[in-house]
């Protein structure tokens, strides 16, 4: 091919790349100054591309009428142009299907693996992408929330497939489909903006990749779609530097999302901005996302206070340094050093997910600060009265965190009762915990109250029932000296290590403790002296408690310890080495088999004393 057509042609060859191509739209008849529209430009360069080819725009102002849709492994330089489109979408890079099998051999998570029996292996080699769809659902939260997930083809052995994925459930071979494709491979890199002309309703996708493997993009803006970025059953790509805009619809029923990862495998997201939609960044479609991770982020919605919104098709997640205007996720959730401020908009406070086996649904803090509090809530689009699951849920090093486990349906109604493995605050210096739901294990260790207004862990009735804790711990906690700081009225255990009262007293200052239908309680190097009343039975104080035990404490009772009001509700007090602070005296407390209470004390001469006083 000569120099001159070379020229016409707009197609450079690369010296070290014989095969790769590089063209240049604008010699291609592409406007660079917004007269006219680049279309043709586009379909003249797509009838010749090859895997591998290169697009860069100069830069400039380029507006295109219908949507540009590319199946070929391409890199594109937009130049940081403006990018205009009038069509309902902008760019569209797709896979091909290459063929359709189905499974004879039940998915069984812990033989199977990464792993799947098919009818025949033609036409399927490694690198693919491997589409598995079940008919049986994930999260029925949604008709459409199904097993399965996308993958890469790794290895072929016989009529089995291999691939990097596990998947965390097991399917039955009928309920399986499987398809086969060809990925497209694509960076898109510095579009300075690429915005919709239409009104919103008339819109859809800015920039969508669909089947991709390896795919990235870089440096892009975008404003006024519905969706303005779409990673749809993607694996092993990423997002750099992206910055979405307008996608509230006015006046109508539908409000999009800045980003939008869908039914996607190992995809990360650096250093995206979003004030965008219902959704700043948000996940969806059908079958199951898998490691997913947002990094050096800002994510903001425009119509909801949601910047990050995490649908129940999504297995886990991480985010990590962001600022996050508002959650509600769903899933395996990891968040490590996020800020969590109030937003604008007035809408949904800080939400987590339930769902039907806890595995599925388990949340980790790490340094985050909230402004709002969080909530448990039940998002649906079907009912589902058997989502009412979490498993962990742990708050490391955040401060001024009020936790409050309540199951809302989409409403905003109390409308179950959650259930929770374990709930636990480590370091927290500001922790507050309100619930109405059924917990197995509350741990609080090292952390401090929220404030004086409110009890730091308070039991509440739902329809005059408070549901169970199983145990609490508190460990190295600075209790806050207000009255009933614990009002605890339906508990198994509930084991005090090492706590003591802090300094500060304002309003409800007499610190006291408020314990009611507890089968155990252990107080064990504890220090209740700056309390007020510290342990007193009446008036709510202690009711209907079984075991109390004191190991080497400081307590303090508001009555006197001999008078019967004081531990008479109580079936069994014993204590060993424990200061009665009104008293200052060391002594010994031992509840004896006829059920009488007796004071131990030594006199000088070291003689025991056995005092009976209840």
């Amino acid at each position: 091919m000569s120099e001159k057509i070379n020229q016409e042609l707009g197609r450079e060859r690369s010296e070290s790349m014989e095969h790769i191509a590089q063209y240049n739209p604008v010699q291609f008849g592409a406007n660079k100054l917004g007269l006219d529209y680049s279309d043709n430009a586009i379909t003249l360069i797509n009838t010749r591309l090859q895997d591998g080819d290169k697009i860069i725009f100069p830069k400039g102002y380029y507006k295109f009428q219908n949507p540009v849709i590319i199946d070929k492994d391409v890199e594109i330089d937009f130049s940081h142009s403006t990018i205009d489109v009038s069509g309902q979408d902008g760019f569209i890079f797709k896979g091909t299907l290459k063929t359709t099998k189905t499974v004879t051999d039940n998915y069984v998570e812990t033989k199977s693996k990464n792993s799947l029996i098919l009818n025949d292996v033609t036409n399927i080699v490694v690198g693919d992408l491997i589409n598995v769809i079940s008919t049986e659902l994930y999260n029925n939260s949604r008709t459409y929330y199904y097993k399965g997930g996308n993958a890469i083809v790794t290895k072929i052995t016989g009529n089995t497939v291999y691939f990097n994925l596990v998947f965390p459930f097991d399917m039955a071979a009928d309920s399986i489909t499987v398809k086969i494709y060809n990925p497209i491979k694509v960076q898109v890199k510095n579009i300075g903006m690429l915005r919709n002309t239409n009104v919103l309703d008339n819109t859809l996708y800015g920039l969508r990749i669909e089947y991709g493997v390896g795919c990235k993009i870089s440096n892009v803006k975008t404003d006024n779609f519905k969706i303005n970025i779409d990673i749809y059953r993607c694996v092993d790509s990423v997002l750099n530097y992206i910055t979405t805009g307008h996608a509230e619809d006015e006046g109508k029923s539908y409000d999009g999302y800045g980003v939008c990862l869908e039914s996607s495998t190992n995809i990360t997201c650096n250093y995206i901005t979003t004030n965008s939609g219902q959704h700043g960044l948000t996940t969806g479609g059908r079958e199951v996302l898998y490691n997913i991770t947002i990094n050096n982020s800002t994510l903001k919605a425009e119509v909801w206070n949601v910047g990050l919104g995490v649908h129940g098709n999504t297995y886990n997640l991480k985010v990590n340094d962001s600022v996050i205007f508002g959650f509600a996720i769903s899933g395996n959730i990891e968040m490590n050093n996020c800020t969590v401020p109030s937003s604008e908009v007035i809408g949904h406070k800080n939400s987590l997910d339930v769902v039907e086996d806890s595995r599925y649904a388990n949340y980790t803090f790490n340094r985050c600060a909230m402004t709002e509090w969080v909530e448990v809530r039940e998002r649906y689009q079907v009912y589902a009265p058997a989502k009412y699951k979490i498993g962990n849920i742990i708050f490391n090093d955040c401060p001024k965190i009020w936790f409050y486990p309540r199951v809302k349906v989409d409403s905003g109604a109390l409308g179950k009762i959650g259930h929770y493995e374990l709930v636990e605050f480590n370091r927290c210096k500001g922790f507050r915990c309100h619930t109405y739901d059924r917990i197995n294990r509350l741990n609080v260790i090292n952390s401090e109250p929220y404030g004086l207004d409110s009890p730091s862990i308070q039991q509440i009735d739902y329809l005059t029932t408070y549901e169970r804790i199983d145990e609490i711990n508190i460990e190295k906690t600075k209790l806050g000296n207000r009255y009933d700081e614990l009002s605890l009225r339906n508990v198994g255990k509930l084991i005090l290590n090492s706590i003591s009262y802090n300094d500060v007293r304002t309003g409800n200052n007499n610190g006291r403790l408020s314990l009611q239908n507890i089968s155990d309680v252990i107080f064990r190097d504890c220090d209740m002296s700056k309390a007020e009343y510290g342990i007193q039975y009446a008036n709510s104080g202690i009711v209907n408690v079984g075991n109390i035990t004191v190991y080497s404490s400081k307590m303090k009772f508001s009555t006197t310890l001999n008078r019967d009001n004081t531990i008479k509700g109580v079936t069994r007090f014993t204590a060993y080495d424990m200061i009665d602070v009104g008293t200052t005296e060391i002594m010994d407390i031992l509840t004896a088999t006829d059920g009488k209470k007796y004071k131990r004390t030594i006199d000088t001469t070291g003689t025991q004393i056995l005092t009976a006083f209840v």
